[in-house]
């Protein structure tokens, strides 16, 4: 017996003449499943345990990676937004779908103008404490010689306040973070995706091949007013 997201079911059944074999199938999930990955902007790249997969356009579809059942490590990154980094789990021989809803990143253009006009300043206020210590009139006079002194220290406190300001702004995120949202999961389809990209599950199983030699069966069947065998066969 078979069936979307079990394992293989074997068993033997005898079945008698005038009788009905019953059969209780125990199937079993298999031991990977898909993720579903959308997200809400234009190019999204994505990362699982450290290993890049086809980025997801919002033109296409989702993209779906097969992987191990269990806890992964989903990171996905687009232009101008934060990057999420979380955890995800891949159930077992199930589908789940999860929608990316990454936030825009704040600029950082305010704390770049700040943080010149401080270091700006404080090259200013380094010459001008440098021509406050010389000697009264080599080469300035008496006025310039109290501008630079007074001057520098002007500059170092407007230095040290567009510092400030540089390191707020670097920091100041009014933006709310990422977030992974997950939709209920559920069975492959009836026909399951063989082409949704490569896992480590594959790895190590081997692929089933027939043998090539016709095992013929004989299958007997009856009834009140009759019976028989039925013939057949297969590779």
């Amino acid at each position: 017996m078979e069936a979307p997201g079990f394992e293989v079911f074997h068993t033997k059944v005898v079945v008698k003449q005038a009788e009905t074999a019953r059969v209780v199938a125990d199937l079993q999930r298999v031991g990977y499943g898909y993720l579903v990955v959308d997200a809400n902007a234009g190019e999204v790249e994505i990362e699982v345990d450290d290993r890049p997969y086809p980025t997801y356009l919002a033109s296409g579809a989702p993209i779906k990676i097969k992987l191990n059942a269990g806890k992964h490590k989903l990171y996905l990154d687009a232009d101008g937004r934060k990057t999420y980094e979380g955890e995800v789990e891949v159930p077992r021989g199930r589908e789940q779908p999860v929608h990316g809803r990454l936030t825009n990143s704040y600029p950082r253009g305010k704390a770049v103008v700040m943080g010149v006009l401080a270091a700006g300043l404080g090259v200013g206020g380094l010459f001008m404490h440098l021509e406050a210590k010389k000697p009264v009139g080599m080469p300035h006079n008496e006025d310039i010689h109290q501008v630079f002194s007074i001057g520098r220290y002007v500059a170092w406190g407007g230095a040290g306040l567009f510092a400030g300001l540089s390191i707020f702004y670097a920091v100041y995120d009014p933006n709310p973070d990422p977030v992974l949202k997950e939709d209920d999961k559920h069975d492959f389809p009836d026909t399951e995706d063989r082409d949704a990209g490569p896992t480590d599950y594959d790895a190590g199983k081997v692929k089933r091949e027939t043998s090539g030699i016709f095992h013929p069966y004989l299958l007997p069947y009856g009834g009140p007013d009759s019976g028989g065998l039925v013939v057949g066969g297969a590779f």
